[in-house]
């Protein structure tokens, strides 16, 4: 867009745009390892990775990732 000269306040918008779209997608993964490796912990519907942490170490690990998100 910049190329092109579009108009500032028209790239500001999409980059906000696209700031909302990433945010809706890393919510949307955390609610999937919430549900998957961390509620579902033990029933095979964990990542690998995820079977060998405790439940404690994966919620340190996502209150990790959430505050990166977050910020």
């Amino acid at each position: 867009m910049l190329e092109k000269g579009d108009y500032c306040c028209d790239i500001l918008t999409q980059l906000t745009a696209t700031r909302s779209a990433l945010e809706q997608v890393g919510a949307a993964l955390a609610t999937s390892h919430v549900r998957t490796c961390i509620v579902g912990h033990g029933s095979n519907t964990e990542h690998e990775k995820a079977r060998k942490m405790t439940e404690n170490e994966l919620l340190d690990e996502l209150r990790t990732v959430l505050s990166k998100l977050v910020k």
